[in-house]
């Protein structure tokens, strides 16, 4: 009896080998990465929100971005954060930008892990506060007889304040009064008028 052996398998050819690589891989489901958040630190005058977006989403998908910024001023504090969708992005973007030159200084970038309160008014196009406009407009407004009266009152609690300090430490000061008199720091009487000097004339 003859015995039939098993056929064997052709070889693959080159763009068998590539299909199948192909195929190996798609099969294999990446594990979708984290988020990941760099700082940034020593960020030149002129690189706002809008510049730092353009910038570094050349590197991958942006999700928040904050610049630091003075509350009552709005001028940038020269620091910030940018949330990348992928961690991995956000320590490529790290070990390519920490120390890069950008004059007069070299930049700061490292990947830390940060607080949700960090990201409290990012993603925001900034809006320059008037405050000038806003100080004159308080100045300007009508103040009716119950605003002077209110700003009188607070005006003496000032004062009030001042001279329990002043009388702590041992001097005697004179404080302004509303209404135009002086008082003493820690007198409770009215002082005396003061006599007016007179001129001596001298006998040539």
């Amino acid at each position: 009896m003859a015995l039939t052996l098993p056929s064997v398998p052709p070889k693959l050819t080159n763009r068998e080998k590539k299909l199948a690589k192909k195929a190996a891989k798609a099969a294999v489901v990446p594990t979708p990465s984290k988020p990941g958040t760099i700082y940034l630190g020593h960020i030149p005058h002129g690189f706002f929100e809008s510049q730092m977006h353009s910038y570094f989403s050349q590197f991958g998908t942006i999700t928040r971005l904050r610049l630091s910024r003075n509350r009552r001023t709005g001028k940038s504090k020269h620091f910030g954060w940018v949330e990348f969708a992928s961690k991995d992005v956000a320590e490529i973007v790290a070990d390519t930008m920490d120390g890069y030159l950008i004059h007069p200084h070299r930049m700061v970038c490292k990947v830390v892990e940060v607080d949700d309160k960090v990201w409290k008014g990012a993603n925001k196009v900034f809006k320059k506060i008037p405050w000038k406009r806003i100080n004159r407009d308080k100045l300007e407004a009508k103040r009716t007889k119950e605003d002077w009266e209110s700003l009188a009152k607070k005006e003496e609690e000032r004062n009030r304040n001042r001279e329990e300090r002043i009388k702590e430490l041992g001097i005697e000061y004179e404080f302004p009064v509303v209404g135009g008199e002086k008082r003493k720091a820690g007198d409770g009487e009215k002082e005396a008028p003061l006599k007016k000097k007179t001129k001596k004339h001298i006998k040539g």
